[in-house]
């Protein structure tokens, strides 16, 4: 896979994945207790700054639509 592409995987009673692939736009559904949603993910600026280890920083800015409703949001993710 390129560098620029994060799977982010939720480990839950309802697993589900999102993917970030800058400058695309991906689909998923996300699962809840109550169904599915439709979401898509439009990936804006993505900065990786990883180790040979896989620890770093991982920042993320993605527009995102849930069911109509669009978000923009911001996450960085600390991985040790």
């Amino acid at each position: 896979e390129s560098e620029d592409v994060v799977e982010i995987i939720r480990y839950t009673d309802h697993d589900s994945a999102m993917i970030y692939k800058l400058k695309e736009t991906t689909e998923s559904k996300y699962i809840t207790p109550y169904g599915y949603m439709d979401i898509t993910i439009h990936t804006h600026e993505m900065k990786l700054e990883l180790d040979d280890e896989g620890h770093g920083i991982i920042y993320l800015e993605y527009y995102l639509n849930i069911m109509g409703e669009e978000m923009n949001n911001k996450v960085e993710i600390i991985v040790r």
